[in-house]
């Protein structure tokens, strides 16, 4: 007899004790086991039925004509992804893989646009697309092929050996705030970040340039729709510890350049000041402004180096008068900046045979340029308690 062994798990029939089901502790394990198992399948239905995630999108970036530009994206899971690169819209043949190779064959249209691409990325579940990236072609030969370099000295005149400073960049500007913060303005032309590519940028420092930020594209507010974006920055600091940028611009296609200003109490975000502050009605750039006795200074190239420097006045730094233009002496550029320093107002330039400088008294006389030590272009000099500092153009590092 084998009764006792169904006690709880047969019951009688006509034919004897009969099994009915399992045990129910049994019972207990297999429902917990069948849930598992539901759950485990709807998680993984959920992840073979979900569209690609990006990891990594393309980046934009300035190439050089020429050149070739790699584009790439990243997904969390390739299993059965396809990809398919598109330019402005349209799918590049033959580009389905992960990267795609951009030759650079002519450049972009004007301005700071490009071209668009992106990649749409598909699996059995759907598609995405990417963040655009904008890619920039630009010429060989530009002002980014250069880089600012930075040197100090005892007296404005003879300097230590140079250091590299920003680049790619050209175009410096110094001044010193109140506040003893010295301020560098440049054309900054980062080719990883192309929103910011030939702006104006600004880069600081609380320690007497040993150490400086990193550079960031300024903006100015309120800048009229149509006006050509900033460009050939010279800053200056004024008494209640703002900054004033003075730069070039125009109106539009075909109108000749003047100089702008616009005004900033942390030297990013400026504040646009309506009007001209100097056109001499014949076209310039790169102006170079200066504070000494009593009366804002202003110069710009007329054109070739024999033809000398325009010169402006201003009590206020906003409505300039045009003086008697500056002679120039041969080869010697008046491309640069002023300073006022030791009783004097002196510019510093460049030519040929090195970066100068010539001083003058009264603001009209000018000495004969004297060159130093440093070859460059388009110096820029601060001072600040004692020391000299110098921040000029020279080739890229």
């Amino acid at each position: 007899m084998v009764i006792h062994r169904c006690l709880h798990t047969c019951r009688p029939s006509r034919r004897g004790l009969v099994r009915v089901g399992p045990r129910p502790q049994s019972l207990g394990r297999v429902l917990v086991l069948f849930a598992v198992a539901m759950v485990t399948s709807a998680v993984l239905g959920q992840a073979r039925s979900a569209v690609p995630v990006i990891t990594e999108h393309p980046a934009s970036r300035v190439v050089v004509v020429g050149q070739t530009w790699t584009l790439h994206v990243t997904v969390a899971d390739s299993s059965g992804v396809s990809f398919q690169w598109r330019r402005n819209g349209i799918a590049i043949p033959g580009a389905t893989g992960s990267s795609y190779a951009f030759h650079a064959a002519q450049l972009s249209p004007a301005g700071p646009g490009g071209d668009v691409f992106d990649v749409v990325i598909r699996n059995a579940a759907g598609s995405v697309v990417s963040n655009p990236a904008t890619i920039r072609v630009v010429t060989a030969e530009g002002p980014w092929n250069g880089g600012l370099w930075m040197a100090t000295g005892p007296d404005g005149v003879t300097w230590s050996a140079p250091q590299p400073f920003i680049g790619p960049a050209g175009v410096p500007s110094l001044a010193r705030t109140s506040a003893g913060r010295l301020v560098a303005t440049f054309q900054w032309f980062p080719f990883d970040t192309p929103e910011a590519f030939d702006r104006v940028a600004v880069s600081s420092s609380d320690d007497g340039g040993a150490t400086w930020t990193a550079p960031v594209a300024i903006h100015v507010e309120g800048l009229p729709a149509g006006y050509m974006r900033p460009f050939d920055p010279t800053v200056v600091a004024l008494d209640d510890g703002r900054l004033r940028l003075y730069f070039t611009s125009n109106t539009g296609p075909g109108s000749v350049n003047a100089f702008y200003s616009a005004i900033s109490s942390d030297g990013i975000t400026y504040d646009w000041e309506p009007g001209v502050r100097f056109s001499p009605g014949r076209g310039t750039v790169d102006c170079a402004v200066a504070y000494w006795n009593g009366l804002w200074h202003l110069t710009s190239p007329v054109g070739a180096p024999h033809e000398g420097a325009y010169h402006a006045v201003s009590d206020d730094g906003l409505r300039f008068t045009r003086q008697a233009d500056i002679p120039s002496s041969g080869s010697f550029n008046w491309l640069g900046n002023l300073v006022a320093a030791d009783g004097a107002l002196r510019f510093y330039g460049n030519s040929p045979g090195g970066m100068w400088y010539a001083e003058s008294r009264d603001g009209r006389s000018w000495t004969s340029p004297v060159v130093m030590n440093v070859r460059g272009g388009d110096p820029a000099v601060v001072t600040d308690q004692g020391l000299w500092l110098l921040v000029f153009v020279g080739l890229g590092f």
